[in-house]
């Protein structure tokens, strides 16, 4: 069973610890950004920020990586096989540098328990071939990746294939990496769900949210929508698009904004319902929340 479509999110996270490093994931990509000396221990959020932004504008659009020199596409690459079954593809990867580029290429996971990652090591399931190169500039490479399961697995394995490249003398070096997600057909366990309601301002736009919990043993990307019934029976329909996946045993929340729209105009009792779909499966709820003459909100 296939439960997974194309991804559309923007995650941003900054580590100042010992190594110094930003991750930002879109469309289902990674770009890892790390310096090469481990020598400096004092780097500022914002310098950090600049220093990203002066080796690389990032460009993603139409299911291509690119830090606009190297481009990887596809982003995403999801597999549907049976257990011992075997699959194999191609990643094009082009050197926009202008100059001649090597690039080493790793595997890791992108999900796993500490039990898998133990026990299962991901070069077990996964080899990519070429595992380096040296390409000319505007030539473009087929990397080829092989995925082959053992009769044990069940659920799903979900890894990244990073390239990295090789014989740099820059500070940084951009890490690019793309995601891909196997299934292993008939031993699917989808069970998901969310709860709660929380209503918040965030930089002046009125901010919903809620928890999903995956339970099952493949991730789910719910998407769906917040409706908010105003007691003169205005509706407001704030979509939730596909973003970043949860992960068998994890849970996250799901937020939408209302932007410069005015939810909560009087004070009164308004009906809430959140419909989300993951895996073919939709789940919906319904709250209640009273707005007050003095500005106070509650739940039910």
């Amino acid at each position: 069973m296939r439960c997974f479509s194309a991804v559309v999110s923007s995650r941003l996270r900054f580590g100042l610890k010992a190594v110094f490093y930003a991750v930002i994931t879109i469309r289902g990509t990674a770009v890892l950004v790390r310096p090469l000396s481990r020598g400096t221990k004092e780097i500022g959020e914002l310098t950090m920020l600049r220093r990203i932004f002066l080796v690389s504008v990032l460009l993603v659009a139409a299911g291509v990586a690119s830090n606009a020199g190297l481009i990887v596409s596809p982003t995403r690459q999801e597999v549907t096989l049976p257990p011992g079954g075997t699959f194999e593809g191609t990643y094009k990867v082009t050197n926009g540098f202008g100059r001649n580029y090597s690039l080493a290429v790793e595997t890791r996971y992108w999900y796993a328990t500490k039990e898998e990652e133990k026990n299962i090591p991901v070069t077990d399931w996964l080899q990519v071939t070429p595992s380096s190169f040296t390409f000319k500039p505007d030539e473009t490479v087929d990397v080829k990746y092989k995925v082959k399961l053992s009769t044990a697995q069940t659920g799903m394995r979900a890894a990244m294939i990073t390239f990295v490249p090789t014989g740099e003398s820059q500070g940084v070096t951009l890490v690019v990496s793309v995601s891909i997600f196997v299934t292993v057909r008939g031993t699917e366990k989808i069970s998901w769900d969310f709860s709660g309601l929380q209503v918040s301002n965030y930089q002046g736009s009125t901010q919903f949210s809620t928890i999903v919990r995956d339970n099952g043993n493949v991730h789910v990307r719910p998407t769906g929508y917040f409706k908010v019934i105003s007691p003169k029976k205005k509706e407001t329909v704030l979509e939730v698009l596909e973003g970043r996946p949860v992960y068998p045993g994890q849970s996250r929340q799901i937020v939408v904004h209302a932007g410069q729209k005015d939810i909560f105009p009087e004070p009164g009792k308004y009906k809430v319902k959140i419909s989300l779909t993951g895996c073919g499966i939709t789940k919906e709820k319904n709250y209640v929340a009273r707005l007050s003459k003095t500005g106070e909100l509650t739940i039910k």
